[in-house]
């Protein structure tokens, strides 16, 4: 199964990427940090089982993403994720064909309740809190819709998804038939979706954690601060300029880099805290059993000014390293991907600010 993301943040598209695959199976799962992107990746890869966009992701516009998808691919399944919980934005995107809407406070099982919900031929929204008589109207009309044209476009599904399962001798020419049989079928297809039984733990150029085990640590590690009402961080950062070395220097140089920021990392931080590399030149650092803010800020340093250091280069060459590092400190009272949706904000800042920096909050 093929996902497209839509985010701006990409440390989101990563956590979200880790639940996809390790949990529902999905082989191929591309990103975008807007619709105009999104566009590109479908004209090159085709339709997606599924699609998860932003709500906000043009920053104000709201909905534009969503109508431009629509527009271009009808019977696209875009589910909308959004850090609203609201009547007015669930009303909107349902009307404007989103098959559900997810809230960014769910947590990571949740996420996938809600999307092997929409798999299974319903339209998903959350709960809200004791919803007006009238809001409850907007909503059930809204789902009505929705619901109905979901089927329909479920009823219209690729031929080569019903004759992998040979089905096609099941579909009837009525309709509520037909949404039976798709749901039979999907059901079929849950039950027989291959999950990733084993995936690296280890990044395979550096030898630090994977995102596999970066998402399982950072989850952990929210729980323990929470239990045990004491502090975690995450550390999100960026390699500033690192393009420029890999098309200057070629990409053997740049590898040889990523290489020793990898290795200070890991010396700089204890065994209990955790080292990865989401890809690229981004790297996250999970602090743990943290007892004060001064912790945090001493850690930080630490990494910051010995990753600062030059690095030396085959030949008598040196690469001065300038970076982006952006410290979200928890008490384990949020889900991870808000987490990393505020390590991320903050690292942005920094590279904005240009001042090779860091920011904790």
């Amino acid at each position: 199964m093929k996902a497209l993301l839509i985010h701006d943040h990409s440390l989101v598209r990563h956590g979200l990427e880790m639940l996809l695959t390790m949990q529902l199976g999905f082989s191929k799962v591309y990103h975008a940090e807007n619709a105009v992107a999104a566009l590109a990746e479908l004209e090159i890869h085709g339709l997606m089982d599924l699609v998860l966009l932003d709500y906000r992701l043009d920053r104000g516009s709201d909905l534009n993403g969503l109508a431009r998808l629509k527009s271009r691919f009808p019977k696209l399944p875009v589910v909308i994720i959004s850090e609203y919980e609201e009547v007015e934005p669930i009303v909107r995107s349902l009307r404007e064909g989103a098959l559900g809407f997810i809230p960014k406070s769910h947590s990571p099982k949740q996420l996938v309740r809600a999307i092997k919900q929409i798999f299974s031929g319903h339209i998903y929204v959350p709960e809200l809190n004791k919803p007006e008589q009238s809001r409850e109207v907007d909503i059930g009309r809204a789902i009505e819709v929705a619901q109905r044209d979901h089927l329909k476009q479920m009823a219209e599904l690729d031929p080569r998804v019903i004759r992998d399962k040979d089905l096609s001798q099941r579909l009837g020419s009525e309709f509520g038939a037909t949404g039976s049989a798709l749901n039979s079928l999907l059901a079929e297809l849950e039950q027989d979706r291959c999950f990733l039984d084993t995936m690296a733990f280890s990044d395979e150029l550096t030898g630090v954690a994977s995102r596999r085990l970066f998402i399982e640590r950072a989850e952990c590690a929210l729980k323990n601060a929470h239990r045990r009402n004491n502090l975690m961080a995450l550390v999100y950062i960026d390699l500033n300029r690192f393009k420029v070395l890999n098309d200057s220097l070629g990409h053997a140089m740049g590898d040889k880099v990523l290489i020793e920021i990898a290795r200070r990392l890991s010396k700089c931080v204890r065994e209990v805290d955790t080292v990865s590399r989401l890809g690229g030149d981004e790297f996250t650092v999970v602090l743990v059993d943290i007892k004060t803010s001064d912790g945090v800020r001493d850690a930080a340093e630490r990494i910051h000014r010995d990753l600062l250091k030059p690095v030396l280069l085959p030949g008598g060459g040196t690469w001065n390293i300038r970076l982006s590092m952006g410290v979200a400190v928890s008490s384990g009272d949020e889900v991870l991907l808000q987490l990393m949706n505020r390590a991320e904000e903050l690292m942005y800042r920094v590279k904005n600010s240009r001042t090779n920096q860091y920011i904790i909050d």
